[in-house]
């Protein structure tokens, strides 16, 4: 029984069941080709990381799933870029200059 004149906080009640965590890309909007066509702009530098951060912030499961995904692909890419060709391309261009 609760005393209606209680100083203490109501109990919290648990979440509803998430029903939208069962859809699909499909469903939530993200078919095929715009899947592809977001992979494809996440090979632009930064492009990836704040297209992967977006829909790493939604509430779907499945554009969760896929936000972290296109951040794995946006992080590996960057560190190609950035350990790999940006030091590639300093050094043959300071090849060709001196």
């Amino acid at each position: 029984m609760s005393n209606p004149r209680s100083r203490l906080p109501a109990r919290r009640q648990p979440p509803p069941p998430r029903v939208i965590d069962n859809l699909t890309l499909q469903q939530v909007g993200l078919g095929p080709f715009a899947t592809i066509f977001i992979v494809v702009i996440s090979i632009l530098p930064l492009t990836g990381l704040l297209i992967g951060l977006y829909y790493q912030r939604q509430k779907h499961y499945a554009t969760r799933t896929f936000g972290r995904t296109i951040m794995m692909f946006a992080i590996l890419l960057h560190f190609i870029y950035f350990c790999v060709l940006c030091p590639l391309l300093g050094y043959i261009g300071f090849n060709r200059l001196f």
